[in-house]
């Protein structure tokens, strides 16, 4: 964002201190703190992602279905899953809209926003996961509708609102009319169900390792090492050989919390784990879909 300003301000001649210094304190003191505090001013979390390679859990593209399927619901509804040749259909419709808007600054800086976005996260290699997307997805959408009311707009000006209002709202009806996915948020996720469990039946000081550490870790109140981590610096050399089941073996928890046993690099390299399954015994089971659990380990007394 600052970037998006700073290069408007430049050349529209604009530039004033006056208007900068407040964005350059603001960044400025956050950089400082960051780094004296943490050691860095990218997140702990953003650096460990960069180091886990795409088959864990898949690498910010243009061609993730869950960023289309956020720009245009009615695509995820509809169950396709096939985006081969949606980079280029999503580039070449931000280049059609910006350039039949060029006249227009609020969608240039948009488009110049998004652009930036998208080479940044892509830069630092990050997961692909739906959160990374919406920021992107939403301005997107929105020079997306700029372009078809201008498409509108062309020759028949008084047209122009009451068309994109129509297709708005036919767009919106097919929506509706697919079949949607519902059942996830109508039980508790198996994380804070694993997380209601400790708190009730764990020890106090007793440690946890897992790898989805949000919710469980809140719930329980207890330590938690995360195995991927996205809060443990430590992990990062691990990360990067490799090594996914390495606060098992070092930190030896009292619990671990994981998938069933999978190809999943995670699971995989927890229960390859030599001695895990002679250290560790089955303590709770914890539904999530139909083909797989969670599993909650408790570390065998003596082990």
């Amino acid at each position: 964002m600052l970037a998006v300003v700073s290069g408007l301000a430049l050349i529209e001649r604009r530039w004033s201190w006056r208007a900068a210094l407040p964005a350059v304190v603001m960044l400025a003191a956050w950089i400082a703190f960051a780094t004296a505090r943490f050691g860095s001013p990218i997140p702990a979390s953003g650096l460990a992602k960069g180091v886990l390679p795409a088959t864990i859990s898949g690498r910010f593209s243009l061609a993730s279905s869950q960023f289309l399927e956020l720009l245009w619901p009615a695509l995820g509804l509809a169950g396709v899953r096939s985006f081969s040749l949606a980079p280029v259909a999503v580039a070449l419709a931000l280049a059609a809209c910006l350039l039949a808007l060029r006249p227009a600054r609020g969608p240039l800086l948009v488009g110049a926003w998004i652009v930036l976005y998208f080479a940044g996260l892509s830069v630092l290699r990050l997961p692909d996961f739906s959160w990374y997307y919406a920021p992107m997805a939403l301005p997107l959408a929105l020079v997306f509708w700029m372009g078809f009311e201008w498409l509108a707009a062309r020759g028949r000006t008084a047209w122009a609102a009451p068309v994109t209002l129509l297709a708005g709202l036919v767009l919106g009806g097919l929506t509706l009319l697919l079949p949607v996915p519902i059942g996830f948020f109508e039980t508790r996720p198996a994380q804070l169900e694993a997380g209601a469990w400790l708190k009730a039946h764990a020890a106090p000081g007793s440690t946890l390792a897992a790898y989805e550490i949000g919710m469980v870790s809140y719930a329980s109140g207890l330590t938690t090492v995360d195995l991927l981590g996205l809060t443990e610096p430590a992990a990062r050399p691990h990360l990067a050989r490799g090594d996914y089941a390495w606060a098992i073996r070092e930190r030896r928890p009292t619990y671990v919390f994981t998938n069933q046993p999978s190809a999943w690099p995670v699971t995989a390299a927890i229960f390859a784990l030599p001695g895990f399954l002679d250290d560790y015994e089955l303590a709770a089971r914890f539904p999530f879909r139909a083909d797989t659990d969670y599993l909650l380990f408790r570390r065998k007394a003596g082990r």
